[in-house]
């Protein structure tokens, strides 16, 4: 996967990642549901704060994220701390960010 990407402009991992099948699944749907927290770590790493958000916030037809895709099927721990991380992390750098610009401007 990370090699398929690397080979890829900026736009077109975007529109790779954010692409969904005939059920809505993106690709970080399908690493969520076959646990494989390396890959959900490979196609987050390259999009800034604000895309990962948005990536994780992708439902599909049956209006599940990826993180809650797992969940009564396989759902490990790694997978899920790995989601937990990746939206811990960007929700502190997009939201200090807009803090920070807000006290620039006090």
């Amino acid at each position: 996967m990370k090699a398929l990407l690397d080979n890829l402009t900026p736009e077109q991992q975007l529109h790779l990642l954010f692409t969904q099948n005939s059920v809505g699944d993106t690709a970080l749907h399908y690493a969520a549901l076959w646990e494989r927290p390396e890959t959900v770590k490979t196609l987050l790493d390259n999009l800034t704060p604000e895309s990962q958000l948005k990536l994780l916030s992708v439902k599909n037809g049956i209006s599940k994220t990826a993180s809650q895709q797992p969940i009564g099927i396989f759902r490990t721990t790694n997978t899920m701390r790995t989601f937990e991380q990746y939206q811990t992390e960007a929700d502190y750098r997009v939201n200090y960010r807009k803090f920070a610009s807000l006290i620039s401007y006090a």
